[in-house]
């Protein structure tokens, strides 16, 4: 029987765009290339940092590690170092400042980070088939994966887990950009995948259908339930979410999603959900579909140019059970207090950064959504983010900000 801790928290991130976070510390001992770079970390005191010069690592194998504390792997210049860290039933384990050519994390592993790096290829994080105590503390933050093929299943970043509604995992997927071809989905959530949080800070940007291969920017396959997709710009994409089977108690919050770049459509497809919150959403030409009977809140959200039907489309049932209100649409919406018309931008029609999202102190919907606050997005890159339930990270030494 898998056991869960849940930890009610408010995780408040400070953020600058896509500023990477470096560690900074001290190098306990360093490697070059063809160093036994897994038996230097089995060794490490907890707490201690090795340093990798420039070179490949290759693949290293880091099976049944447990630390008391966080040992750091990190390149010795930028990203210089390139390694493919594979990761089993491990504990307390961080990569950062690096070129990682593919991680792969699975078998109960847990407190593990992959930060500030670049990816040749995607991360993998599997607990399929393994009985594990929760959450498991894994971040994958300010990073770059850009026209990859996907790691293990169809994303650059896959989580999987048993089908079911699961435990939640405690994985945290932020501050990444996520970018450029149609090789791979950008996230993808398979089987029974809960608990999982997307953002805040993600960039998606210019994955665009073309070919045989389908690639969504994040796609939810399976049972999983209670994820977030919040405080995330999406600009430029084919399909910008397709959560096709359950997204159970799931929250969608405090996103952008701008479809201008890649022509109006319906890019957030979702279906078979129940008790899902969508709110303080900004779409501009993306449409969103809800159906098969769904359960949803929808609250709070700016449409411009963007449709939204909760009726029925052809022979599939419409969301007889989404409650909507408090939004402001350039077209007739159906609900409650809604408003009907274009908002004014701090950056006008088509704002390429997040602050420009911000609406004008004259605008509509300023300050006047159900809880006070702008209708569309209240989070621009920075400051602070209200985030569903998820445990804390353990605070890092000699953190600074570049």
């Amino acid at each position: 029987m898998k056991t869960c801790h849940f930890k009610k928290i408010i995780l408040f991130s400070i953020l600058l765009g896509l500023s990477q976070v470096s560690w900074g510390a001290d190098c306990t001992q360093t490697l070059s290339p063809g160093a036994n770079v897994a038996s230097a970390v089995s060794s490490a005191a907890a707490g201690s940092t090795i340093c990798l010069n420039n070179g490949d690592f290759g693949n290293v194998n880091l099976a049944g590690i447990n630390k008391s504390n966080y040992v750091t792997v990190q390149s010795v210049s930028g990203r210089g170092a390139t390694i493919s860290p594979q990761i089993g039933n491990s504990k307390f384990l961080r990569f950062t400042n690096l070129t990682i050519s593919g991680a792969n994390i699975n078998a109960c592993s847990s407190n593990i980070q992959l930060t500030s790096s670049t990816f040749t290829q995607g991360a993998f994080v599997s607990d399929r088939g393994f009985n594990c105590t929760y959450p498991l503390n894994i971040t994958i933050d300010g990073s770059t994966f850009s026209n990859l093929s996907g790691a293990g299943y169809e994303g650059r970043i896959s989580v999987v887990d048993d089908d079911g509604h699961q435990p939640s995992l405690g994985v945290i997927i932020s501050n990444n950009e996520i970018k450029d071809g149609c090789k791979s989905d950008g996230v993808f959530l398979a089987g029974g995948a809960s608990g999982v949080q997307i953002g805040p800070g993600n960039v998606f940007n210019n994955i665009v259908q073309s070919g045989a291969i389908h690639c969504d920017n994040i796609q939810v396959y399976g049972s999983g339930w209670n994820n977030s997709i919040i405080g995330n710009h999406f600009k430029t994409g084919s399909s910008f979410l397709m959560l096709v089977d359950s997204f159970d108690n799931g929250l969608i919050k405090n996103n952008i999603f701008d479809g201008t770049g890649d022509g109006a459509g319906v890019k957030l497809q979702i279906a078979q959900t129940s008790n899902t919150t969508i709110e303080h959403n900004t779409l501009k030409n993306a449409g969103m579909s809800i159906n098969l009977n769904s359960t949803a809140t929808i609250k709070n959200n700016a449409f411009i140019n963007s449709s939204y039907n909760p009726n029925a489309q052809g022979s599939i049932p419409g969301c007889s059970n989404c409650a909507t209100s408090y939004n402001l649409s350039t077209s007739a919406i159906t609900g409650t207090n809604n408003i009907q018309g274009t908002p004014t931008l701090v950056d006008g029609a088509s704002p390429t950064t997040w602050a420009g999202w911000q609406l004008t102190s004259g605008s509509l919907g300023y300050r006047n959504s159900s809880d006070g606050n702008d209708r569309g997005i209240n989070y621009y890159g920075s400051g602070a983010v209200s985030l569903p339930s998820v445990s804390p990270l353990a605070a890092p030494s000699n953190l600074r900000v570049n």
